[in-house]
């Protein structure tokens, strides 16, 4: 079969590999995608437009036959009047079968209300919650994003356990994911974190616990079996995973694809944990998580409620080959090459998802090889046409595959310190002109250090700039130094100012006959001699401060030095005397002569 005659995309793997919302949602954006390729362009010669016009029907008939499984009857009319009697008959709108699912709908809504009523009449919280769960699927099942939205909101004031918060948020994830509200996406995938993290699992975490050697379910008591599940419902490693793809979805449409990139690496490995032989569910007591599925007359495979978190079989999110795809290519533009090669090269859990893109696999193979030519060769001629067509990627491949080619080549440029730029050239299959044009772009934002040294008579090198390197390395060592000695040297200054001026607590100073610190004597308190004793017990430092005192028994400088300048001020007193008292003069020079 001649390979022009093989669809970019494979329809039928996304039938087979998402839940049909999911699936409908991705069908639709390819027939819009292609429909927009196959619109003719007035400057251009007017291209073949069988193969796209083929892969839009192909991609419409594959979403009416999912919607005429389900109960979203205004998106199947709006699908047949698309496809417009192009696919035959058996594709044109079928009133009888509308009205019979829009009455049997009417019905169901009816009862799920009247229910609803009963449970908030009876004021039981599980049963309320459960109503508004059956509710939000009943919505979510008829196309109606922004009921659903609210009644899968409105049971987070019903939820008594983690578990109950974790579903919640995954409900409402799911919900944002498919409607397009991605500012919803990442403030419950925040909130699932918090609730989960509180049971004692982070999402960063890759094991959990093992299974108890207990008794089934239907011999465990209701208190011990709602304490185990509430107990272990946090840590649910497939919960955690759906909500990590979710969040590396939202962090993508936002653009911040490091964030993006460890998310899809995180979600890989809480995927690996939950496949691990060691775990399984924890059991639920009566009236616990369970919820029921789909509404009736909804398909088998149709999207079922998230309250048991069950590892279901196909996704409403991301397919692993999706995950793979988007967290490598997110991975190898935007992390630095150390945490790239383990998150997507060595961790045994990514590389289990890489097994079902090989277009993804041979790219990382090469990449992280350093065959960069040929990793961008696979990225240009085997991604970018599925790419196209991807729902997520679609709008941001190009960036993605600038930053690829900006990383490859500064990758490559590394390890030399002179680099023939023809031999650059061959090596990546491109001409020297736009190489020299893509190297100058990297040296002026500073992705590559370097300089091009491109002379008449030789041919152009590139040359690292190793020497203004290491000059502005010892610039800032030497700054670092200098800054290190001034510190030290103005804290030994001011050190040397303080035992100068006796201003160290604690210090001891000797001087005549007794030892004094600054604020007493090592036992505690100022020493007394025999005559401060006989005169009432007063010490020099009471004296000092009150009465006098002796100006040979008391260190000079400091605090001493002020309680000196004190008695000079009593004794001047006492040598004046009162001038209301006569024998004052004759009592102070007796005094003086005391002393």
């Amino acid at each position: 079969m001649d390979s022009d005659d093989v669809p970019p995309v494979d329809l039928d793997a996304i039938v087979a590999s998402y839940a049909p919302n999911a699936a409908i949602a991705r069908l639709l954006f390819v027939a819009d995608r292609a429909k927009a390729r196959d619109a003719p362009d007035e400057h251009l010669p007017p291209p073949d437009p069988a193969p796209d016009a083929a892969l839009e029907l192909d991609a419409l008939r594959h979403a009416h036959d999912l919607l005429r499984a389900s109960e979203n009857t205004s998106l199947y009319v709006a699908v047949c009047e698309r496809i417009g009697g192009r696919l035959g008959d058996a594709y044109s709108p079928d009133k009888d079968w509308v009205d019979a699912v829009d009455a049997r709908a009417a019905k169901r809504l009816e009862m799920l209300e009247s229910e609803l009523a009963g449970y908030k009449t009876n004021a039981i919280k599980e049963s309320i919650r459960m109503g508004h769960v059956d509710l939000g699927d009943f919505h979510r099942a008829r196309g109606d994003a922004a009921n659903a939205f609210k009644s899968y909101a409105r049971t987070r004031d019903y939820c008594t356990t983690n578990r109950h918060v974790v579903s919640t948020c995954l409900n409402v994830v799911r919900v944002g994911v498919e409607s397009g509200n991605f500012a919803h996406v990442q403030t419950y995938c925040a909130k699932a974190a918090s609730a989960a993290g509180q049971t004692g699992a982070t999402t960063t975490t890759t094991t959990t616990t093992t299974t108890t050697t207990t008794p089934t379910p239907t011999t465990i008591p209701a208190s011990a079996a709602s304490t185990t599940a509430s107990g272990a419902s946090g840590a649910d490693p497939c919960a955690l995973a759906e909500l990590a793809r979710a969040a590396g979805v939202a962090a993508l449409h936002a653009r911040k694809y490091q964030l993006a990139a460890r998310k899809f690496s995180e979600a890989c490995r809480l995927a690996g944990a939950a496949d691990a032989p060691s775990v399984s569910s924890a059991p639920t007591g009566p009236g616990g998580d369970s919820v029921s599925g789909a509404p009736s007359g909804a398909p088998s495979g149709a999207t079922t409620s998230t309250s048991d978190l069950a590892d279901e079989p196909l996704a409403e999110i991301l397919c692993a080959r999706d995950v793979a795809t988007c967290g490598a290519l997110c991975g190898v533009a935007s992390l630095d090459p150390a945490e790239s090669r383990e998150r997507f090269s060595e961790d045994p859990h990514f590389r289990a998802a890489l097994d079902h893109s090989l277009e993804t696999r041979l790219f990382v193979q090469h990449f992280f090889a350093h065959r960069f030519a040929e990793a961008l060769e696979v990225l240009e001629k085997k991604l970018a046409p599925r790419l196209f067509y991807d729902a997520h990627l679609a709008t941001h491949f190009s960036t993605l595959g600038v930053k690829i080619r900006e990383k490859a080549l500064a990758r490559f440029c590394a390890p030399y310190a002179a680099l023939d730029l023809t031999v650059m050239a061959s090596a990546f299959r491109t001409d020297l002109t736009d190489l020299k044009s893509e190297l100058v772009a990297l040296i002026l934002t500073g992705e590559i250090k370097a300089r091009i040294d491109g002379g008449q008579n030789k041919n152009p090198t590139l040359k690292a700039s190793t020497k203004a390197d290491g000059r502005r390395d010892a610039l800032l060592q030497t700054k670092r130094a200098g800054k290190d000695y001034v510190d030290g040297a103005r804290r030994a200054l001011v050190r040397a100012s303080l035992l100068e001026h006796d201003l160290v607590v604690g210090g001891t100073h000797t001087r005549g006959m007794s030892s004094y610190s600054a604020y007493g004597s090592g036992s505690g308190g100022m020493s007394m001699s025999a005559r401060e004793q006989r005169r009432g017990g007063r010490g020099s430092f009471g004296t000092a401060l009150g009465e006098g005192s002796v100006e040979g028994s008391i260190p000079r400088g400091g605090v001493s030095r002020r309680f000196s300048a004190g008695g000079h001020r009593d004794r001047d007193r006492a040598w004046r005397g009162n001038p209301r008292d006569p024998g004052s003069h004759t009592r102070g020079e007796a005094a003086m002569d005391h002393d």
